[in-house]
């Protein structure tokens, strides 16, 4: 089986954005059309190490393995398709930073994952995300830009990743991101809404 590579990304938001998606489209190759797709984040207000997606009904959990040139390198946990098994949702918590939550089902469906366990504890919140969002390859980098609207808010954000950090790093003095700040999902979702760890207390 081949050993799973983890992706170091790099990610830029609102008035970082607009210049170096420009040179984007001048310079790389598009993969695709703009595509508009529904996701929703389970925001874990204690962690920081822990990105979790689900989208069509899929999961996808992955965890910060290490920081290199300020770009942070993310390794997949798992993908696990609803309904969700007692025993992943248990092994899951932790992560999430609530190690005392105990599954009461044998399994989960999405509705009831988000209103028995994640709507029932302080700690996390179901962020729905609505992407139109754009693929490109650049110079062996996988890069995309995205309009994302959370709640009533309208963001803008650009990302370039790579299993290559020194290809990455390149990449982003290309596109004239050197010094900005690297902001991943679950942050950003969190400054945007204004959650913090006085929610929970």
């Amino acid at each position: 089986m081949e050993e799973i590579q983890p992706r170091f990304e790099f990610r830029v938001w609102g008035d970082h954005v607009d210049d170096a998606a420009a040179m984007l489209g001048e310079s790389a190759s598009a993969l695709d059309s703009p595509a508009r797709g529904a996701e929703t984040y389970v925001v874990a207000l204690t962690r920081s190490d822990v990105n979790t997606k689900i989208r069509g009904g899929l999961v996808d959990i992955k965890v910060l393995h290490a920081i290199a040139e300020g770009c942070e390198q993310w390794f997949p946990w798992t993908k696990a398709q609803f309904p969700l098994a007692a025993a992943l949702v248990e092994a899951w918590l932790p992560r999430l930073g609530v190690p005392w939550l105990t599954p009461e089902r044998r399994t989960y469906d999405f509705e009831q994952f988000l209103d028995e366990v994640v709507r029932t504890e302080p700690a996390l919140h179901a962020v729905g995300v609505d992407k139109v969002r754009q693929r490109f390859e650049v110079e062996g980098c996988l890069a995309e830009t995205a309009q994302v609207t959370v709640e009533d808010q309208e963001l803008r954000t650009l990302a370039v990743e790579s299993t290559d950090l020194d290809a990455l790093v390149e990449v982003r003095r290309r596109l004239g991101l050197e010094g900005m700040p690297n902001v991943n999902y679950p942050a950003a979702l969190k400054g945007a809404l204004g959650l913090s760890l006085d929610d929970v207390r």
